[in-house]
C-alpha cells in the first residue's frame, strides 16, 4: 500500500460511524534521512482515494515533524508500539482542521525543495498558546517543469536569476543587488525577486524573511540555472 511504499508504520486504525482515523509514523520504527518528505508524498497520494474507496470523503490529513517517544507499551500479556509526543497531539489537531492536508513549519522546512506548499494564515488550535504556522502541500516540484519556467522568463529576470544561483542557493537581496551587473534601484529588483517568487523558482529563506533572505525552491532550479 501508499504507507508501505513510503516506509511508514501504521500506528492505529480505528473506524465508526462517525468516520475512520488512520495514525501512522514516518521515522520510528526505521528512521530515513527524509521521513518529512516521505509523508508529504504519501498524504499527496491518500488525499485522493481510489475508486473502490471513494465513499472514504473527506479526507483530512494532518502532517507534524519533531522529537517524538516511540516505543511499546503494556503488559507481559499485551502490547502495543506507539509514538507519542506534543508534535503527534499537534498533527491530530491539523488533521481536524484540514480541507485535505495541513502541515507545520517543520515539515514545510524540509520538504519545500520537492514540494509546493501554499502558506495559510496561522492556526489557533487547542493546546499551543499561540496561533501555530501552517502549510498546504499542492503537489511535486518536477526539474523538467522548472526548466520550461526559466526558459519563458524575460530576459532581464532571468539574469537576475542566474545572478542569484551565482551567489549561493540562500542568498541576502542586499548581496544580489551589490554584485548584480545591470544597475536598478532596491524596489525593481524586490519586484524581481517577487516575480520569481510567485513562479516558485525562489522562497523567503524562512517566512518573516521575505524581501531580505531569499533561498531557491529546490536543488533543482539552483542546479539548473
Amino acid at each position: 500500500g501508499v504507507l508501505a511504499r513510503f516506509g511508514a508504520a501504521l500506528i492505529q486504525l480505528s473506524v465508526g460511524d462517525k468516520g475512520s482515523y488512520l495514525y501512522a509514523a514516518f521515522g520510528a520504527p526505521i528512521a530515513h534521512e527524509n521521513d518529512a518528505l516521505r509523508a508529504v508524498r504519501a498524504a499527496l497520494e491518500l488525499r485522493t482515494p481510489p475508486p473502490e474507496l471513494s465513499f472514504v470523503s473527506p479526507v483530512r490529513i494532518g502532517i507534524s515533524y519533531g522529537q517524538m517517544r516511540a516505543r511499546a507499551n503494556g503488559g507481559p500479556t499485551r502490547r502495543t508500539y506507539g509514538v507519542l509526543s506534543d508534535r503527534t497531539n499537534l498533527a491530530a489537531r491539523l488533521m481536524q482542521s484540514a480541507d485535505d492536508i495541513l502541515c507545520d513549519a517543520a515539515v514545510y522546512e524540509l520538504a519545500r525543495a520537492q514540494v509546493q506548499f501554499e502558506n495559510l494564515p496561522p492556526l489557533t488550535v487547542k493546546g499551543k498558546e499561540r496561533p501555530v504556522q501552517v502549510f498546504r502541500p499542492l503537489a511535486e516540484r518536477h526539474p523538467d517543469d522548472i526548466g520550461g519556467v526559466v526558459d519563458r522568463l524575460e530576459p532581464a529576470i532571468q539574469l537576475t536569476l542566474k545572478v542569484a544561483s551565482v551567489v549561493g542557493p540562500v542568498f541576502e537581496a542586499t548581496v544580489l543587488q551589490a554584485v548584480h551587473p545591470l544597475p536598478a534601484d532596491s524596489t525593481a529588483r524586490d519586484q524581481e525577486l517577487a516575480a520569481l517568487a510567485a513562479l516558485g523558482l525562489l522562497l523567503p529563506a524562512t517566512p518573516e524573511d521575505a524581501a531580505r533572505r531569499w533561498a531557491f525552491a529546490d536543488a533543482a532550479a539552483h542546479e539548473l540555472v
